[in-house]
């Protein structure tokens, strides 16, 4: 949309309402992500997600891009995986500016949720019937070792900062939540993930947690498994889906 700061690709803004007036007219509900891990390279050049500036800037994308289609967006899923960006961003240098500071994810964190909450305004201020969130990554955080204390109060640290920060943050500023469920995830006490595994009722019991903790409508927005082995996929996705089962009953 912006791939330069201030100048909007007609031809990209083409092809989005091309695409979505295709949807709506054979009936596909949208789920339209406004931020997926990538940034325009020129947002480095004002600090990244660290600056203040970049939210403003995020907010007016937002504007313009929920004034201008609007009317084909179902739900909004403003920024996916807002703690796991923040992570990958500036802790554990995977995404760019590929920086490793702790501090530097909280700050990136904070920025985050103050463009979650301004742009959740700002979509309301155009569609006041929209319905909009973000999607969050909802692991089960295990000790590798849960005999070892550290280890044990370290997946507690990791679970408040990961799971719940960004959605307590923005209890009053969303439709419904959004979640992306996949597996266990296993963590030694300095925090390195060691293994992971398939554990459908985490799914269940993170349903009924959520619910009773936000009292929102929740779409599960990711939930799937990597493989081409068919059996494999079709039982992973059938297990799940079984405790979507129980946990609405």
């Amino acid at each position: 949309i912006e791939p330069k700061e201030g100048v909007v690709d007609r031809g990209a803004v083409k092809f989005y309402h091309d695409y979505f007036r295709a949807l709506r007219k054979i009936g596909v509900k949208t789920f339209v992500t406004l931020h997926h891990f990538t940034n325009p390279p020129w947002v480095h050049d004002h600090g990244g997600w660290l600056s203040e500036k970049i939210v403003e800037k995020f907010v007016k994308y937002v504007d313009f891009v929920s004034s201008e289609f609007g009317e084909y967006i179902d739900y909004y899923v403003v920024i996916n995986e807002p703690a796991i960006y923040a992570l990958s961003s500036y802790g554990q240098a995977e995404f760019p500016p590929h920086h490793s500071d702790m501090n530097e994810v909280f700050s990136c964190i904070h920025n985050l949720i103050a463009a979650l909450t301004s742009s959740y305004e700002v979509i309301h201020e155009n569609d006041d019937k929209a319905s909009v969130g973000f999607s969050h990554f909802i692991p089960i955080i295990v000790p590798e070792d849960p005999s070892d204390p550290d280890n044990v109060q370290m997946c507690k640290v990791a679970e408040d900062a990961m799971l719940y920060l960004v959605p307590d943050s923005l209890k009053d500023k969303m439709d419904y939540m959004g979640v992306d469920y996949y597996v266990n995830i296993y963590l030694s006490k300095e925090a390195s993930v060691v293994k992971s595994e398939i554990n459908p009722e985490g799914l269940r019991r993170y349903l009924k947690e959520l619910y009773e903790r936000y009292q929102k409508p929740i779409a599960i927005i990711e939930n799937g498994f990597p493989t081409r082995d068919e059996e494999m996929k079709i039982k992973f996705m059938l297990d799940h889906l079984k405790q979507v089962h129980d946990a609405v009953n």
